[in-house]
C-alpha cells in the first residue's frame, strides 16, 4: 500500500485481487478488434503464436492469454511496419495493473460492473495490454 498526505487530505493506493475469465477477456478483445480499436491497430495473423481454443479469433486469443501461450504482435494501421507492442500474458498483467490505477473508471466497468463496458472501455483495455498506456483517442 502506498500513502501520501498533506495537511488536508490523504491519498491511499490499495491493491485488490480480482478474477478475470477468458470469456471476459474474449468479449473485450472482440469489441476492441471489431470496433473500439480498429482505427489504430493492424494484426498480421501469420505472426500470432500460441492461440488457444475457441470458435472466434478473439476467444482463441483470450484462451491463449489465460494459458500463458499467446504472443501477438500489434502493428500501427497507418505504418504497418511499426510494431506498437506484443500482447502476451505478461503484457496483460502489466496493462491491467496500470489501467486499474490510471483509468479506474474504465477498469471498473470492464471487470467490476458486469456488462457495463462499451467500445471505448474495450479500446482502453486493448491499448493498455498492447502498449502499456493510452496513446490513441
Amino acid at each position: 500500500m502506498k500513502t501520501t498526505q498533506n495537511n488536508t487530505s490523504m491519498k491511499v493506493q490499495v491493491t485488490k485481487e480480482i478474477e478475470i475469465s477468458a470469456e471476459q477477456i474474449g468479449d473485450l478483445l472482440e469489441a476492441a478488434l471489431y470496433g473500439g480499436s480498429n482505427y489504430w491497430y493492424l494484426l498480421d495473423t501469420s505472426k500470432i503464436t500460441g492461440q488457444g481454443e475457441g470458435e472466434f479469433l478473439a476467444y482463441r486469443l483470450a484462451d491463449g492469454l489465460v494459458k500463458g501461450t499467446l504472443r501477438m504482435p500489434v502493428f500501427d494501421l497507418e505504418n504497418p511496419e511499426d510494431e506498437l507492442g506484443v500482447v502476451s500474458s505478461s503484457s496483460l498483467e502489466l496493462g491491467l495493473a496500470k489501467m486499474s490505477i490510471e483509468y479506474p473508471e474504465h477498469f471498473s466497468r470492464c471487470f467490476e460492473e458486469e456488462g457495463q463496458w462499451d467500445a471505448e472501455d474495450a479500446d482502453v483495455f486493448f491499448q493498455f495490454i498492447t502498449m502499456g498506456e493510452v496513446i490513441y483517442g
